[in-house]
């Protein structure tokens, strides 16, 4: 059982979920852990994710915003919003994203804009 207080625990279950597809039961591990820790960017991240894997970008981007917001540094919460931003058929928005986390120094983000032709 977990304890209730553990919110590392509930970010690490809802990680396994998400791992096996299972993005409802990660979500509310995820939901259970901001509860506990609400400043823990991580599970902000991977909750966005959780929704993503569902197709729920807006709710997606809601939760990397908030991500980027306690942890200003998060390179995959850009990389991921990003994407989440691209799905939606916001292409600015997703650049932006990806160049951040490039200037961040994120190899993957700077690889992808390269690839692209764009400047970062």
């Amino acid at each position: 059982e977990i304890k209730p207080y553990h919110a590392d625990a509930y970010v690490n279950r809802g990680n396994a979920y998400a791992g096996l597809g299972n993005y409802r039961q990660a979500i509310e591990d995820l939901n259970k852990a901001i509860e506990i820790k609400p400043d823990e960017a991580k599970a902000y991240g991977n909750r966005g994710n959780a929704y993503a894997g569902l197709g729920h970008y807006r709710q997606a981007i809601e939760d990397y915003s908030r991500a980027i917001e306690i942890k200003p540094d998060y390179e995959d919460a850009y990389i991921n919003r990003g994407v989440a931003y691209a799905q939606l058929g916001d292409i600015n928005l997703s650049i932006n994203d990806f160049r951040m986390a490039a200037k961040l120094g994120n190899e993957r983000a700077k690889n992808f804009l390269k690839n692209e032709g764009i400047s970062w």
